[in-house]
């Protein structure tokens, strides 16, 4: 049987991988607000497509492009989700234009995860 996440739910979960990318980006086992990095989170859903997210991610230890990258996906995976993650560096224009194409409502804000957004 296939349950459909809700948007609380996804919520919850890009909060707890937040969370565990800080643990290791800072090495730290309790994370506070000195620990912050920046992310910006956007959600697409609608009658065409299921829910998912876009997700920009600040390296604010200057690791390893290559290094950072898996370590993203590794962190993802390890919420054992089963949900296919794609990771890249590329934060310019060209991802601009993929996460701010048409969205069901006509308008970015109403997609911005403001929970785990911190810009």
């Amino acid at each position: 049987m296939f349950l459909k996440t809700t948007m609380s739910e996804a919520t919850a979960t890009i909060s707890e991988y937040v969370k565990r990318l800080k643990r290791k980006l800072f090495r730290v086992r309790t994370v506070g607000p000195e620990h912050s990095i920046k992310t910006l989170f956007v959600h697409e859903d609608g009658p065409d497509t299921r829910l998912h997210y876009h997700g920009l991610i600040q390296n604010p230890t200057g690791m390893d492009e290559g290094d950072f990258l898996t370590l993203i996906a590794r962190e993802w995976r390890g919420l054992n989700l089963g949900k296919r993650i794609h990771v890249g560096y590329d934060s310019g224009e060209r991802w601009w234009k993929y996460c701010i194409k048409h969205k069901n409502t006509g308008s970015l804000s109403d997609h911005i995860d403001l929970v785990n957004s911190n810009f």
